[in-house]
């Protein structure tokens, strides 16, 4: 499925979710990389979060939190749901303008 993203991870200093797959695993605002803590998450684009709960029933009875971003800076996920979208560890604010909203099943 090209909608879940899987193998994204907590990070123990920071408590923010980064990519365990990708080459760079970003900037952790406590210093350094972000270091696995135990903890893994799938996400999904959030456009599609409808269609496919609607086509499999996979994630009916549980939820789903909408509107976590991709900081194109730090490569860090965070909630966008607040009107100050949280300090990146590279300086401002996360920027989110290069991301699609999503879904963070619980």
């Amino acid at each position: 499925m090209d909608h879940l993203f899987w193998n994204w991870r907590f990070c123990g200093k920071c408590f923010g979710l980064f990519w365990e797959e990708g080459q760079h695993k970003g900037h952790c605002s406590e210093g350094g990389g972000h270091e696995a803590a135990g903890l893994s998450f799938f996400l999904q684009r959030a456009d599609q979060l409808g269609e496919y709960l609607n086509r499999s029933g996979v994630w009916e009875g549980t939820g789903a939190q909408d509107n976590w971003r991709w900081c194109r800076h730090c490569y860090t996920m965070f909630f966008g749901g607040f009107d100050k979208q949280g300090s990146c560890p590279t300086g401002g604010a996360h920027d989110k303008s290069e991301s699609y909203g999503y879904a963070l099943e619980y």
